[in-house]
């Protein structure tokens, strides 16, 4: 049986969407743990093909199977917007556990409307079914969207740090440095070598 999409949310043309719906996409088995990469899954703007930045991770069903894709956009989508959810086919598919792949890219669209969700969503799809028959809509993806590779550098920035900027250190002792960014910057802490460098400074006081 080969890897298909059986059910997301939001549904096919779901329309008054809150801005800060976390879109999710189930599959009819489970994905290999570590392999899920945020090319695998792309959420644009319709009109522009803009690419909304956020974060993917991965929900386990009851007997503990990856089978979800959960994506958590970094800042709320735009009132009244249609979107348009690319779920890559192969070579950008996600793999399953029998290491299977899309065969093709799955797409649907939704509409926003103004509200926003309190809160975080609840784990698994409350609703947005797709039909039993198990069709996957395909198509081409069109050549202006914005895939991941393409993304624009200039809208790469640090959303939040861990401690903030300034922030004194009076234990002497610091477990770790985070450093939130609004994309993706890699799949691996090895690949940001040279990128993020820290020094000492002299504090007064």
């Amino acid at each position: 049986m080969s890897l298909r999409v059986i059910n997301h949310y939001p549904e096919i043309n779901a329309i008054d969407v809150p801005r800060n719906i976390h879109v999710k996409v189930e599959f009819n088995s489970g994905i290999i743990p570590g392999s899920l990469e945020y090319t695998h899954l792309s959420v644009n703007d319709a009109s522009s093909y803009t690419t909304v930045p956020g974060d993917l991770g991965l929900e386990y069903n009851s007997s503990g199977q990856a089978t979800l894709i959960s994506f958590q956009p970094l800042l709320n989508m735009t009132a009244n917007t249609t979107y348009k959810v690319f779920v890559f086919g192969a070579p950008n598919s996600v793999i399953s556990v029998g290491n299977e792949q899309l065969d093709s890219t799955y797409s649907w669209e939704f509409t926003t409307g103004t509200t926003l969700l309190d809160g975080q969503m609840p784990a698994g799809i409350p609703s947005g079914e797709i039909p039993t028959s198990g069709i996957v809509p395909g198509g081409e993806i069109p050549s202006e969207v914005y895939v991941p590779e393409d993304i624009d550098t200039t809208t790469f920035y640090v959303v939040s740090t861990t401690p903030q900027n300034q922030e004194p250190n009076n234990s002497g002792t610091l477990s770790s440095i985070d450093i939130t960014f609004n994309l993706h910057v890699a799949t691996d802490v090895s690949e940001l070598s040279g990128y993020i460098t820290i020094e000492e400074k002299d504090v007064l006081g």
